[in-house]
């Protein structure tokens, strides 16, 4: 726990150090380099508890009023802060390149400063062990990634989405707020150092069988709801992740990769820990399987109906976001109704899509950084063509989209083929509070791979092949070194995790070993299947490489010549003949239109020679419309109230007169 408390340490000197000198280049190089050497620092510890089968911890003896704070690192822990501190060091390297064309403009300390702030945060989330240390760390995280979704304040837009962020946030840290601290005798502060730090599960544990400040028991539910809400809230849970498709578009590009990529993994880290730590019942699996179910059906329809790239990215956050609950909701239905197969899979399946949805969206958003760098266009309707002038981002972007929609060989298929056998197998077995929740899954399963597949193919094609669609896709350009190495690290590291799949599985199930002490048994011929599919794909890819080096032997030397590709007869095809990505998606996104409350706008042909035509759709949020609405009815009810407000220190001094005399009268009774 040396290193990690380095860790810390050095997050913290990194945001001071950013601040500190004037120079722009000084500042970037230090907040990123003091970024990329925490995350080294805390990724040893990380990893060493993912092998290391025992609990580490460390005790911060702090004085009073703040008392104890205990950190630790389980296997749990280790398991989302391995991939955390990767992604948070990949976009410091990133961020370097990202913010260099604000020199200038900006100063580059306060960006870096909040940088190091989220990350300190992230890294104690994950690892806090006493309930005020986790409030702390939980607003510490609200607090540092809102300064930087609003760091380009200029823009009302941008602010817009910063307080619709900032609101969310603290909605649900409301919740746990009441979830920590409403029971505040079952954690109260010690005088002396205890022996060893209490885990997490089991303080949730005794704060569900222990009455504290002279109440009854808590009941399991009400911990259960009221963290389904809080974490809930971060991890993008609809109605409740409004946040998300606003926060994304405005933040810089390697922000919102660690916001999807990292920092809606502390929802489903939390919700994770209180279904390991309490017996669920079968309702809470049947309201996970609900609201996962209709998050991810939300998130990939609203992804259909989006014109700028950022903004789909963070429909589709929504939709994987649901895909994680439901695994989360399979496992705590298997683990209520005694099938500790379906637990097993289904708390497998969430965590292995966790890791894996970490990497590719990830670098989904490093890519789209590096299209709007090369062109300076959001919009993909104005795009086209950028394959050939960006190869390495459009590379990526393949791969990105192949691994988030399920595919093979990538990770992502070995989460979602873990989820949809979990289903399956809840089908399977002789328990009829299974059949409907696990059918449920399924179909939301089957539909979103589909309706996924849909927008990531229309989002490549719109963004990197046919022809340029405006002046600026034509002059596009590739990003600079700092921004196309971590791209192109976490592709590799996105091929590894689906040709580790059986390794990453494991390591999954060893990790869920002190909760399902059955999962190592139960998950082993799984892991066997993935190995087997692993040693396949791996061949398949070998092959692959040796055709295309062949290939490349015989035809060096010999006289290649490339021409245009069949073109139905168009001698210089434009791309006013190719579908934009509002057109492609067109039909599915009028499917949903109910759900997302798409509105188009056509421009008709008209006449015997028709100037222009086409086609522009733009999904709305009714979720925070409805929210908007509500509020806006609240105020003009409460403007009522107004007429209490005379101005007047006589008539105050008398409402606490009033007040006074009520409460004496009340308390007599």
């Amino acid at each position: 726990m040396t290193l990690f408390a380095a860790c810390l340490l050095t997050f913290l000197l990194g945001a001071l150090a950013a601040l500190l000198p004037r120079s722009f280049r000084i500042a970037n190089a230090l907040g990123s380099g003091l970024a990329v050497l925490g995350c080294l620092l805390g990724l040893a510890p990380a990893v060493q508890a993912l092998i290391t089968p025992q609990d580490w911890q460390l005790a911060l003896a702090w004085p009073p009023p703040w008392g104890l704070g205990h950190l630790a690192l389980d296997g749990i822990s280790a398991l989302f802060l391995t991939p955390a501190l990767l992604l948070i060091g990949l976009g410091a390297l990133y961020g370097r390149g990202y913010l260099a064309h604000m020199e200038g403009r900006k100063r580059a300390g306060p960006p870096w400063f909040f940088y190091n702030i989220l990350a300190a945060c992230i890294t104690g989330v994950f690892s806090a062990r006493d309930p005020l240390l986790l409030l702390l760390f939980w607003e510490g995280m609200a607090l540092s990634s809102y300064f930087l979704v609003c760091m380009e304040d200029g823009d009302g837009s941008v602010r817009r989405a910063g307080r619709i962020y900032l609101i969310a946030s603290h909605l649900g840290a409301a919740f746990l707020l009441v979830l920590c601290l409403v029971p505040g005798a079952t954690w109260p502060p010690t005088q002396a150092l205890p022996a060893a730090a209490p885990l997490l599960e089991d303080s949730l544990a005794s704060l569900a069988s222990a009455p504290g400040l002279g109440l009854a028991a808590v009941p399991a539910g009400l911990i259960f709801l009221l963290a389904l809400v809080g974490f809930g809230s971060k991890a993008g849970l609809a109605p409740l992740g409004v946040w998300l498709p606003e926060a994304h578009p405005a933040a810089p590009s390697h922000v919102s990769a660690v916001l999807s990529g990292v920092m809606i993994k502390t929802g489903v880290y939390g919700i994770l820990r209180v279904l390991l730590a309490l017996q669920p019942e079968p309702w809470w699996g049947w309201t996970l399987i609900a609201l996962g179910g209709a998050t991810a059906v939300l998130g990939v329809a609203g992804a259909l109906g989006q014109s700028e790239l950022k903004r789909l990215l963070a429909w589709s956050s929504m939709e994987n976001a649901g895909l994680m609950l439901l695994g989360l909701g399979l496992g705590a239905l298997g683990r209520a109704c005694n099938a500790p197969l379906v637990a097993t899979l289904g708390f497998s399946a969430a965590l292995i899509h966790m890791v894996n949805h970490g990497v590719f969206k990830s670098l989904l958003f490093f890519c789209a950084g590096s299209v709007l760098h090369g062109t300076g266009e959001r919009r993909m309707d104005q795009l086209g063509g950028a394959l050939k002038r960006m190869p390495a981002t459009g590379a990526a972007f393949a791969v990105a989209s192949l691994g988030i929609c399920g595919l093979p060989p990538l990770g992502g298929f070995a989460s979602e083929l873990v989820l949809g056998l979990c289903a399956v197998k809840g089908l399977l077995l002789p328990t009829a509070s299974l059949d409907i929740p696990s059918l449920a899954a399924l179909a939301v399963l089957v539909l979103c791979a589909g309706m996924a597949a849909a927008v990531f193919v229309g989002a490549f094609g719109a963004v990197f092949l046919g022809e340029p669609r405006s002046q600026t896709a034509k002059t596009a350009h590739e990003a600079p070194a700092l921004m196309r190495w971590p791209m192109l690290a976490l592709a590799g590291l996105g091929l590894l995790l689906g040709l580790g799949a059986p390794l990453l599985l494991h390591t999954v199930l060893s990790v869920l070993a002190p909760t399902l002490p059955q999962a190592s048994a139960l998950g082993a011929p799984l892991v066997q299947g993935l190995g087997v599919a692993s040693v396949i794909f791996g061949l398949l890819l070998a092959l692959l490489g040796g055709l295309f080096w062949l290939r490349r032997a015989l035809l060096r030397g010999r006289d290649v010549r490339t021409g245009p590709t069949w073109d139905c007869g168009y001698i210089a095809p434009t791309a006013r003949i190719q579908y934009t990505y509002s057109s492609f998606a067109q039909p599915l996104a009028l499917m949903f239109h109910a759900l997302t409350g798409s509105t188009g706008r056509a421009t008709r042909p008209w006449g015997l020679f028709p100037a222009r035509a086409g086609y522009f759709a733009e999904a709305q949020d009714r979720i925070l419309t409805a929210f908007f609405a509500l509020f806006n009815a609240l105020d003009a009810r409460l403007e009522a109230l107004h007429r209490l407000q005379q101005g007047q220190v006589h008539v105050y001094v008398l409402y606490i007169a009033a007040t006074l005399v009520a409460l004496l009268a009340w308390g007599l009774r």
